[in-house]
């Protein structure tokens, strides 16, 4: 991907922090790499386009803790609604396509409608072709 200039180190680094965030929180082998993800995606929030996906992650991460931390998770929900209003259109791809895929494997199924709906409804701030609703229809 970055030989063919599609995607930047940043980028990749999320990803892999997304990866390790989820074994970390699916089982008791990846529990000890939780904490990698989060430092991770922590440093990434400082990345252009990577902040609204960074911090939507870190969310997730850590209401799915073991010993979730919820002056963190407050913190983190303000970041998340105030940079929601000003993130660029590839952040909001990107934060749609975390909580779209968080979503899918979500173990509660009244929780997964709701990471649903925000993917939904951040693919609808960011879509800007004329059938929009057809768009949405087809990918979600």
């Amino acid at each position: 991907m970055l030989a063919k200039g599609l995607s930047d180190s940043s980028t990749i680094n999320w990803w892999r922090a997304v990866a390790v965030g989820f074994v970390a929180s699916s089982g008791s082998s990846g529990k000890n790499r939780l904490g990698e993800a989060l430092r991770e995606l922590s440093s990434l929030k400082s990345k252009r386009d990577l902040e609204l996906p960074a911090i939507v992650a870190l969310l997730f991460f850590h209401k799915t803790a073991e010993h979730v931390d919820y002056q963190e998770v407050d913190a983190l929900s303000s970041q998340a609604t105030s940079e929601a209003e000003r993130a660029s259109e590839p952040s909001l791809l990107l934060a749609a396509q975390f909580h779209w895929y968080s979503g899918l494997h979500s173990v509660d199924e009244e929780e997964a409608c709701v990471w649903l709906n925000q993917s939904r409804n951040l693919l609808k701030r960011a879509c800007c072709c004329v059938r929009c609703d057809e768009c949405l229809r087809v990918w979600l």
